[in-house]
């Protein structure tokens, strides 16, 4: 009780509803909701990843970087991102051998077993098995807190290496979007755009903590206007096209300097969104348990999706209105079925989602106590 007690004023509760909200805007896009959330003008892929990234510098200690200690940060980064995601890559792998060989599932990749296991983690880091898929930013996350670390390394010394980074990590960010534009998606260019262009998120989410929240003040209309002109006058200035960065495959759709703010401009307004939910919202448990396990969000979304599709399929037999295209189930991750035809519905998949990604959080974290336990008692 008294460690709840004590975890619970260790925790921020603004960026608590922060990471809530960006996790819920990733499945969200995935399943296209985008009811309360400003899609219609602050499209979810132009900011919501660099929104997670952003979380990530606010958090990053660069207090007690130093070469001595790298040997520990890599050690925490690799339990708790880089093993998760083997694991459970490994499963849905098997998973997905099933399914391709004995059932046609072809979307899955169960075909090329060992080289979405092993080989594209290390490559393009993207698609997997396709029930991780989403899972690309755990390994991207990995990269860009390295290399950001790195860079710390080599400036640590430096009375405005805050500063100095940050501006390193800028012109890297439109050095990415400028090689995306002018050269062939190899796996390294992939690779390094996703990187270079990611690493200035963790530079601006500590430059955020250290220098620029002690000032975010602003009268909450006034913020708000800015934000809105900002994001219409580029829109004018885009000629009214749609604006995407997808930055899981390294494609932008607009100049580095757009795309750029545009990024900026997303990630102040839930930022401010943020703050003003805090009294509604940040003490609530589910909000809290869904922010904890977002890395669970990102792994075991697609698998809800899943599931639900295998429920539709069963019901179809017995519900004149349920359409279901077996064809279409098996051919593509992001089939979805409407009863009635009707879009409403794509609620339930954003509930199967959350709750299939949250029970197997709950599961793994009742399995990780159970070894905890073994491996004290041979401690003893």
């Amino acid at each position: 009780m008294a460690k709840d007690e004590a975890s619970m004023k260790e925790y921020n509760v603004q960026f608590g509803v922060l990471t809530f909200l960006a996790t819920m805007l990733v499945i969200f896009g995935h399943t296209g909701i985008s009811l309360g959330t400003f899609e219609w003008l602050f499209h979810f892929d132009t900011f919501h990843m660099p929104l997670f990234v952003f979380i990530s510098g606010y958090f990053f200690k660069t207090h007690d970087i130093c070469l001595s200690n790298m040997g520990a940060f890599l050690k925490k980064k690799i339990k708790k991102l880089i093993i998760p995601f083997f694991v459970f890559n490994l499963l849905y792998g098997l998973l997905a051998v099933i399914l391709y060989y004995k059932f046609n599932f072809v979307w899955c990749n169960g075909n090329n077993f060992w080289h979405y296991l092993i080989v594209q983690p290390f490559t393009y880091g993207t698609d997997f098995f396709g029930f991780n898929s989403p899972a690309w930013f755990v390994l991207m996350l990995f990269w860009v807190e390295l290399f950001v670390y790195i860079l710390y390394l080599i400036f640590n010394k430096l009375k405005s290496k805050h500063i100095i980074i940050s501006m390193l990590t800028l012109v890297g960010a439109f050095l990415a979007i400028y090689i995306s534009k002018n050269y062939e998606k190899t796996a390294t260019i992939v690779f390094a755009t996703r990187t270079l262009y990611m690493m200035f998120w963790v530079s601006l989410g500590i430059i955020y903590k250290k220098y620029l929240e002690k000032h975010d003040n602003l009268p909450s209309l006034l913020y708000f206007a800015i934000i809105f002109l900002i994001q219409f006058a580029i829109l004018i200035i885009n000629n009214g096209h749609e604006m995407n960065a997808f930055i899981y495959n390294g494609t932008f759709t607009q100049n580095s300097l757009i795309t750029i703010i545009l990024a900026i401009n997303g990630i102040a307004l839930y930022l401010r969104l943020s703050k003003i939910l805090c009294d509604s919202l940040g003490k609530r448990k589910l909000v809290i348990y869904i922010q904890k396990n977002s890395f669970s969000v990102m792994m075991h979304q697609m698998f809800g999706f899943f599931l639900l599709n295998l429920i539709f399929f069963k019901l179809s037999n017995f519900v004149s209105s349920i359409s279901f295209n077996y064809d279409g189930f098996r051919s593509s991750q992001f089939y979805r079925v409407y009863p009635y035809g009707h879009p409403a519905f794509d609620i339930l998949y954003v509930i199967a989602g959350l709750g299939v990604s949250l029970l197997i959080a709950y599961i793994t974290g009742i399995i990780k106590k159970a070894f905890q336990i073994v491996f004290s008692k041979k401690d003893l």
